[in-house]
């Protein structure tokens, strides 16, 4: 199968947050199907492309035996992909060129290149989560007119989003509450719920590191429901030093705002460079994630999980993942049930190494990236047959 993507920035890119989930699953579909990659920015995506092993390579024409990663690069002029004034002809024109058995749209600014291609081949729409309800939870994280001036604008994204889910064959998002945001009458049966993944080759336990804190914390904290969160943290962690009578260590990975990090307390340790963040949260007993906002895929609670870390979680934080309360995680929705979770997980150490166990156990059976990856071929396998049903149809009434 011949998969074409349409991206603003080179999704091969791996970072953090949804860069991390693109890179996997495009690697996985790397694997035995042909990729096409039709950039806005090419000058962001230098040539050849870090090679991966996911990828399958091809002898590059005029490489002089060079060996390139198997994508092929179609850059079209800048653009600007929400703009009315995109140029539909170009988009054809690569589809044509291209010949793909479907056409992938990797960002939520695509409307006009859905018009454009709609009818041509099936579209995939990736906006993994919904844009109008991270709008929204982000503005609980402000207060007075920035809130409602973010509400407003998730109100207008609603709308938008659901045009665009009613163009495309299939959308597909990481949890059940994003697509409730995108659920109406017209896009009902195009909506796909696909989980996030992790790679548990690389956040596995290490037994040799030493655990010299009680509580660790991770995340992108210069987004603003993770920095209410650390906030959050601060708050669970007095509640466990009040309740326990006892000093709580904490570290803090990840990267942080200058003026947020020097309000911190001054014992938290706080490592922003994190060459391996595996390592670094392991070096605490417990894993606490205290955001209370935002939509997304959680990318550092299935990290935790993966390497078999207790976790102490608000309800947000595992609702795209469809773990057990008391099982895998533990989940509170107060600071007090919060703080009384960590004291007994700190108390006990068979406790800590069950949940453990149990955490790593539940994601490789449902979100190692060869699960999450061959569901998604499933699914464009799913949504090419039906769309070329679908045409075979209208042709026959046309007749």
């Amino acid at each position: 199968m011949k998969v074409l993507i349409f991206a603003p920035r080179n999704p091969f890119s791996a970072t953090d947050g949804f860069a991390l989930y693109v890179h996997n699953v495009f690697g996985a579909l790397a694997r035995v199907h042909e990729i096409g990659l039709a950039l806005r920015f090419p000058e962001e995506c230098p040539l050849p492309l870090p090679d991966a092993p996911v990828l399958r390579t091809f002898q590059s024409p005029g490489s002089g035996g060079f060996r390139m990663p198997r994508w092929r690069y179609l850059f079209p002029k800048p653009y600007t992909f929400g703009s009315s004034q995109v140029s539909r002809e170009w988009a054809r024109a690569v589809v044509g060129q291209y010949e793909p058995d479907i056409v992938l749209l990797g960002a939520e600014c695509m409307g006009p290149l859905a018009e454009a291609l709609k009818g041509l081949c099936p579209l995939v729409y990736l906006p993994l989560d919904s844009s109008a309800r991270n709008l929204f939870e982000v503005g609980k994280a402000h207060h007075g007119w920035r809130m409602l001036w973010l509400w407003s604008h998730a109100l207008r994204w609603v709308i938008y989003e659901r045009k665009l889910a009613g163009l495309v064959d299939a959308t597909v998002l990481v949890s059940k509450r994003d697509a409730r945001w995108l659920a109406s009458e017209r896009t009902m049966d195009s909506l796909h719920v696909l989980s996030n993944g992790v790679d548990a080759a690389v956040f596995r336990k290490r037994e040799e590191i030493c655990q010299e804190y009680d509580v660790a914390i991770s995340g992108n904290f210069r987004y603003a429901p993770n920095a209410d969160g650390l906030r959050e943290g601060e708050a669970i962690v007095k509640r466990v030093r009040t309740l326990g009578g006892r000093a709580v260590r904490v570290c803090v990975c990840g990267r942080i705002e200058p003026a947020a990090r020097a309000q911190l307390p001054a014992d938290w340790t706080v490592h922003e460079n994190v060459p391996d963040i595996g390592a670094a949260i392991q070096a605490a007993k417990v894993f606490l994630s205290p955001v209370r906002f935002g939509s997304g895929i959680r990318n550092n609670v299935l990290q935790a999980m993966a390497c078999e870390m207790p976790i102490v979680t608000y309800p947000v934080n595992v609702e795209a993942i469809e773990g057990r309360d008391g099982s895998e995680f533990l989940v509170a929705g107060t600071r007090d049930k919060m703080a009384e979770n960590i004291l007994g997980l700190l108390g006990s150490a068979s406790w800590r190494e069950d949940l453990g166990r149990n955490a790593r156990r539940y994601v490789l059976a449902h979100h190692d990236w060869g699960t999450v990856g061959s569901r998604f071929e499933k699914l464009l396998e799913s949504c090419h047959r039906k769309w070329h049903e679908a045409s075979i149809g209208r042709q026959e009434i046309k007749k």
